[in-house]
């Protein structure tokens, strides 16, 4: 991903209110929430790890500009895994996504939600794409997230990101995150 010339290692993401969410992150030199999830994916070379503990049906990874993004990177080989709750991996085509995926897609669920669907276990909102890039931040997948409540978080590069996406295989290693086949 090449971020803006004369920019740090970290910036701030936002997600405003429609219809000024996009005006007021161009005046305060923030990136949009939509913006960096959909440009992280869309350049990923290698791997993805996504996790939101919210998603909508037709929302989010269900919709343009992130269905797409997603689905070009899985059309390119890149190794996607997704993590959520029970309800909100519901909302996917899971189906369609192995379909597209010429290597592989994996969904995950935190295990006590696995275990037990009224408890949440994730409340992390978080992508890392090749251990290279990372956003961290509030907004879940789900429109509000996405385009109608304040939220905001940060893309970071280097290390963090290596060290989030080193945190995402402990957590699967260690059965924190289970992998769901439905």
């Amino acid at each position: 991903m090449k971020l803006p010339l004369g920019t740090s290692n970290v910036q701030l993401v936002i997600t405003a209110p429609e219809p000024d969410g996009i005006r007021i992150a161009h005046e305060v030199g923030a990136r949009t929430t939509l913006g960096v999830l959909t440009t992280l994916i869309a350049q990923a070379k290698h791997t993805i790890v996504l996790a939101a503990p919210f998603m909508q049906p037709r929302e989010g990874l269900s919709k343009d500009p992130l269905a797409s993004a997603l689905a070009s990177a899985l059309k390119r080989g890149v190794i996607v895994d997704l993590a959520s709750t029970r309800d909100s991996l519901d909302t996917l085509d899971r189906d369609k996504l192995r379909n597209i995926a010429k290597k592989y897609i994996r969904f995950f669920q935190p295990s006590i939600n696995y275990q037990d669907a009224t408890k949440l276990g994730l409340h992390a909102k978080f992508c890392v794409v090749d251990a290279q890039y990372a956003y961290i931040g509030s907004a879940n997948l789900t429109q509000p997230g996405l385009q109608q409540h304040f939220e905001m978080g940060v893309l970071v590069r280097g290390n963090i990101a290596a060290q989030i996406e080193e945190l995402w295989h402990y957590l699967v290693e260690k059965g924190f995150f289970v992998e769901v086949e439905t």
